[in-house]
């Protein structure tokens, strides 16, 4: 006889075998030691009466309610916009270092037109925008811009963009501390 035939008519007394999961629990655990009349476990949470009735019991004092305060701010508030009427981009408030008054209506406070990334703007405004490196002193404001920077700003006549590694940046004041 071959062996092939042998195996599965082993693998066939094996599967009508009866399986544990036919046998009755006998271990202790289970539904059937259960209490009866269990519900599920949603209906035994706690509602707010019933907190509210513990604490009261308890003799601790109600908690005011406190109103939730506004966010007096968002991204708009925390950033200029700079545009050229039909595109946009947005820089960081403070990052306009010098700017004319002949192009003073292209930085506002308001997004016009489409977004578009900084980069992309730069390069296509080039004629009228410009940027100046900062140092991270002036950034804290803890160094004023030069004087010889601040007179090519008015010479070249164009907006002048505060940037760290390229970037625009928020430049600080100057703080005067006091001796």
């Amino acid at each position: 006889m071959k062996p092939l035939p042998l195996l599965f008519a082993a693998l066939g007394l094996l599967a009508s075998a009866p399986t544990r999961g036919d046998e009755p629990r006998r271990s202790g655990r289970g539904p059937e030691v259960l209490p009866p009349g269990l519900l599920p476990p949603a209906n035994d949470v706690s509602g707010d009466e019933a907190f509210i009735a513990r604490r009261d019991a308890a003799g601790a004092a109600r908690p005011k309610p406190v109103a939730r305060k506004a966010k007096d701010y968002s991204i708009a508030e925390l950033s200029a916009f700079i545009s050229n009427g039909e595109t946009h981009a947005i820089l960081p408030k403070g990052s306009v270092v010098f700017c004319p008054d002949a192009v003073a209506t292209r930085v506002s406070n308001k997004a016009v037109g489409k977004p578009v990334a900084w980069p992309d703007f730069l390069v296509a405004n080039r004629n009228w925008i410009s940027t100046h490196e900062v140092t991270l002193p002036q950034i804290r404001g803890e160094a004023p811009l030069s004087e010889s920077d601040r007179k090519a700003f008015a010479a070249a006549g164009r907006i002048v963009i505060a940037t760290l590694r390229g970037n625009p940046v928020t430049v600080l004041p100057v703080t005067v501390t006091p001796p």
